[in-house]
């Protein structure tokens, strides 16, 4: 997630999911290099470092009227693995973060009741 507190026309979300783009490939190279399974676990998983890794890149920032989804869900392939391009708009008040829109799936927590 490449996080920004401001959303400014001379920092627009197309260039700072570039941003967050640079720093997933340098993952990705990590993960790729002769110690990749030890960085693999460094990233706090466990198990075998799978044959294809999908890595997830998004765009963290205020919600203003130059927000752009044209990237959201994209996905950029190489030989083995992807980059799955995503943006998470927010609005505040008070400090607050009050309503999130995101082009990332969104999972239900349903809570049950204890027996």
């Amino acid at each position: 997630m490449e996080l920004k507190d401001e959303n400014k026309p001379v920092e627009p979300p197309a260039k700072v999911i570039q941003q967050g783009l640079a720093y997933a490939a340098f993952i990705r190279e990590l993960l790729r290099s002769k110690s990749g399974a030890e960085w693999w676990k460094i990233f706090g998983f466990s198990g075998k470092l799978p044959e294809q890794i999908e890595l997830y890149v998004a765009c963290v920032m205020p919600s203003k009227k130059n927000d752009d989804t044209s990237f959201a869900n994209e996905i950029i392939r190489t030989t083995k693995d992807s980059f799955h391009l995503h943006y998470i708009y927010f609005k505040e008040e008070d400090n607050k973060v009050v309503d999130i829109v995101t082009s990332l799936k969104q999972c239900i927590v349903k809570k049950i009741k204890p027996k």
